[in-house]
């Protein structure tokens, strides 16, 4: 068997629920680079945050005066966002914890393996028979998505009634970096959603109706 042969076989494995050895490994890793980046992350935004704060508002924060209702209104929104951002999260939870998403057998995949699948879900490329319960496993969890992404509206709504309340200027330019990739993950997402939905309706587990 080639590499990417082994590859196909352990994604297979674990999403069987088979033990194999070399696939567990290779999750492991996986795992523990997703945390790294994930980690990475945090700090980036947090600090490309503070950056911003001490750049365009030269480190102050005190109040602009704005008027009752206006601030009322901005601390009505984003209690509102940020609570619903906390439903989001549990939701995203839920359906990661049921669609194994942190078990998911693609992550056992090369990049290129991963592309296949994923355009195989999208309708722009034929999977393999064999490969079906895989590339069903992607669609399952490309429809999860909407709760993250519902999250991260919640957010940006949230940082939205903080800068209506306080429009000083780095919440403002916070708000504006923010919903860049708001605006352009949204329809992105929906459209993988909706192409995953189609692939899970002409491909349904065996013996079980496509609407079911």
């Amino acid at each position: 068997m080639t590499s990417d042969d082994n590859r196909w076989s352990e994604a297979s494995a674990l999403l069987e629920r088979i033990p194999d050895e070399a696939a567990e490994r290779r999750l492991r890793r996986w795992r523990v680079k997703r945390l790294l980046l994930m980690a990475v992350g945090l700090v980036t935004g947090v600090a490309a945050a503070g950056f911003v704060f001490v750049l365009v508002d030269g480190g102050s924060s005190s109040a602009t005066g704005a008027p009752a209702w206006q601030v009322g209104a901005g601390y009505t929104l984003s209690t509102v966002a940020f609570a619903l951002s906390f439903v989001a999260i549990r939701f995203q939870w839920r359906a990661n914890t049921r669609a194994r998403a942190w078990r998911s057998p693609v992550a056992v995949l090369t990049r290129e393996q991963r592309k296949e699948l994923l355009q195989g879900v999208r309708g722009t490329a034929t999977v393999e028979p064999a490969r079906v319960p895989l590339a069903r496993h992607l669609a399952e969890n490309l429809g999860n998505l909407r709760y993250a992404y519902l999250g991260q509206a919640c957010l940006l709504a949230g940082w939205t009634g903080l800068a209506i309340a306080d429009p000083v200027p780095w919440r403002l330019v916070f708000v504006g970096v923010l919903a860049v990739p708001t605006a352009i993950g949204w329809p992105l997402m929906e459209r993988d959603r909706r192409r995953a939905g189609r692939f899970l309706d002409a491909h349904p587990v065996e013996g079980r109706h496509p609407a079911g």
